[in-house]
């Protein structure tokens, strides 16, 4: 509430977006369907002070679980004014830990992971459940740590370029 009071004493939007992991529900302390009321109450009060504020969520995209993905898309869009895909794990491991990414990299050698990323992606996009994505480039976070090369950045920005022009 204090920053909806602060975006309404300077005259600007404030969106609030969470992150929802379908594949992880059972996280502790993470958004979840007994939770999911709980945030969209208390936002319909800052809402109904502050009219100038929206709220969004940020889905986690899986491609092998796709239609999980659009059913929950589907039910829940009507409580939120934009939904934001995401991509965090290839294989259900996350590429944003780097623990994990050590995981993948042993897995699957980094050219794969990069590659894999962006199929994801690509795929996140073109099912049409978002409203936009969020940190599209998540998995390049790691890549300079495990590699001097610049092919896993160039084939990304190439990837991400091709695919932005020819959708």
């Amino acid at each position: 509430e204090n920053y909806a009071r602060l975006a309404d004493k300077l005259s600007i939007y404030v969106g609030f977006l969470d992150h929802f992991e379908l594949a992880f529900l059972d996280r502790r302390g993470y958004l979840n369907f007994d939770t999911l009321p709980r945030l969209l109450e208390v936002f319909d009060k800052v809402h109904g002070d502050y009219p100038h504020t929206f709220l969004g969520l940020e889905v986690d995209f899986y491609s092998d679980q796709s239609p999980l993905v659009a059913e929950f898309c589907e039910e829940y869009r009507k409580d939120f004014d934009y939904l934001i895909g995401t991509v965090h794990t290839i294989d259900g491991i996350n590429v944003t830990t780097q623990e994990e990414f050590e995981i993948l990299i042993s897995r699957f050698g980094l050219p794969n992971i990069v590659e894999r990323y962006f199929d994801e992606v690509e795929a996140a996009i073109e099912s049409k459940l978002f409203d936009g994505m969020a940190h599209i480039d998540a998995v390049m976070r790691f890549v300079p740590l495990y590699s001097d090369s610049e092919k896993p950045r160039q084939f990304s920005l190439m990837k991400l370029l091709n695919f932005l022009t020819h959708p």
